[in-house]
């Protein structure tokens, strides 16, 4: 099991909910120190049996501004929804002049070893300047 991501008319791929979750750990971090932490706190900080520390309600303000439009990323479900080109506009602009090298293998479609940042980049942008959803299902 795992997640779908696609923009009809032009690419999809699957990635693992574990694996799509330490992306998003990794971007967080890339895009700022501080953020990746505050993101790991805020995404693992109210589980239960685990040793991080939930985020207080000021903490949580401050996140929110360091991440900006990134945080439409960062905090949509892994599981289904999409983004509206609008969205994806947002998310390609803060994201754009970042480098990452985070790779998965994906078998299930028969295309090998790739770049999951420089993939979800190409396809944000394309979102953008085509009017199409980036769907997760």
């Amino acid at each position: 099991m795992g997640l779908t991501i696609t923009v009809n008319n032009y690419d999809s791929f699957d990635i693992g909910y574990i694996s799509f979750m330490n992306f998003r750990l990794e971007l967080a971090k890339i895009y700022n120190a501080k953020l990746g932490e505050m993101y790991r706190r805020w995404a693992f900080g109210n589980l239960p049996y685990t040793p991080e520390k939930p985020l207080s309600d000021k903490e949580f303000e401050e996140f929110k501004n360091i991440a900006g439009d990134l945080l439409i990323f960062l905090a949509h479900p892994d599981t289904e929804g999409s983004f509206t080109p609008s969205e994806s506009r947002k998310i390609y602009l803060t994201i754009k002049d970042l480098k990452m090298d985070y790779r998965i293998s994906e078998t299930y479609h028969g295309q090998g070893d790739f770049n999951v940042f420089d993939r979800l980049k190409k396809m944000f942008y394309h979102s953008w300047k085509n009017r199409r959803k980036v769907i997760f299902s």
